[in-house]
């Protein structure tokens, strides 16, 4: 019971540490919202975006009518958008949106089980001490924090996360190859992820797999990780 509590202080310091820190990073990433105003003053969706929402299997009506309810930056905010009006008679009518002179709505948040979450499953079969695993954890929170930032469609999903608490878990994973299978899934999934190798200069051998992070909506991530137990 000390180890546990040991190991959450340290993971808490670790992790608030570096996302105190990271708020430089966001700023020199400087990502800025999607400009959709054409020559002829209307309003098209961002096609990225639609391409991402395509390939989940969500109609290109639907897909414009999420974008444009959700800011049209984001294909994640979009998606949780349309599942939520999965009810809709017209949601897969053709999207006609009004005039750029009339503003758009205010992006919609998703409902709370749409709410996201960033998930760390450690490789519990290399032994790592308490320090290291917290250090690891931190690793995979910084470059998955760094990946998301680069990307334009995902920084108001990373804002509405930090919003929200910044909800980060963490979990048993059995051993290297168990982390890679959850890696597919996530890729599967379109769910950002980042897997985390070890330099090896402390307790464990070079290159070996520690830590994935992933992070999405509740729903999704859970769809790979929901059945692992807390560490």
């Amino acid at each position: 019971m000390a180890d546990e509590r040991e190991l959450a202080r340290a993971l808490a310091l670790s992790l608030e540490g570096l996302m105190a820190s990271s708020s430089s990073y966001r700023e020199e990433a400087n990502v800025g919202g999607v400009n959709t105003r054409s020559s002829d003053n209307r309003w098209y969706p961002n096609m990225e975006c639609v391409q991402v929402l395509l390939s989940m299997g969500i109609s290109e009506n639907a897909a414009s009518r999420g974008l444009y309810h959700t800011g049209n930056t984001s294909p994640d905010l979009a998606a949780a958008w349309v599942f939520d009006h999965l009810e809709d008679p017209n949601l897969h009518d053709p999207f006609q949106p009004p005039p750029l002179s009339v503003d758009p709505p205010p992006p919609t948040l998703p409902t709370e089980s749409r709410s996201l979450k960033m998930v760390f499953v450690v490789n519990t079969s290399i032994g790592m001490g308490i320090g290291k695993i917290a250090s690891q954890v931190a690793h995979a929170t910084l470059a998955l924090y760094k990946t998301l930032l680069l990307s334009p469609s995902e920084q108001r999903v990373v804002e509405e996360w930090e919003m929200g608490g910044a909800k980060k878990i963490v979990l048993k994973g059995r051993d290297v190859d168990h982390l890679k299978e959850l890696e597919e899934e996530a890729k599967k999934r379109n769910i950002p992820h980042f897997m985390i190798s070890d330099a090896g200069k402390t307790q464990i051998e070079p290159g070996s797999l520690t830590v994935l992070a992933l992070f999405g909506r509740n729903y999704l991530v859970d769809e790979v990780t929901g059945n692992l137990s807390l560490l």
